[in-house]
């Protein structure tokens, strides 16, 4: 394939890079190594931006959470909560009342 340019006529920088990385393939694929990587490296992230409709990599800044200081208030100590002897206490219930432990099965 030849191409026919004037002499001070340079093609755009997405042909130039398509060739580039045509001849990169190439030279990969033949067992050579690619002596720019600097220069490869740069193709390849144009070519990733173009083909992910992206401007830029950069990372965006950190969201920063608001931080809700919720006080929970004290625990109440001659509140009235689940203690093992309330269990203790059902179980007996149960066993005196029949119906109770079926629906509690049902359940």
């Amino acid at each position: 394939m030849t191409i026919f340019l004037k002499k001070d006529e340079r093609p755009e920088l997405e042909i130039r890079d398509a060739l580039w990385t045509l001849l990169d393939t190439a030279l990969l694929n033949g067992g050579y190594h690619i002596n720019e990587g600097k220069t490869f490296n740069n193709r390849m992230m144009r070519a990733m931006k173009m083909n992910l409709g992206v401007d830029s990599f950069e990372l965006m800044p950190e969201i920063e959470p608001k931080i809700d200081e919720e006080i929970f208030p004290d625990m109440d100590e001659d509140a009235a909560g689940i203690n093992v002897e309330d269990f203790d206490e059902f179980k007996e219930e149960m066993k005196a009342n029949p119906d109770l432990a079926q629906f509690v099965d049902e359940l």
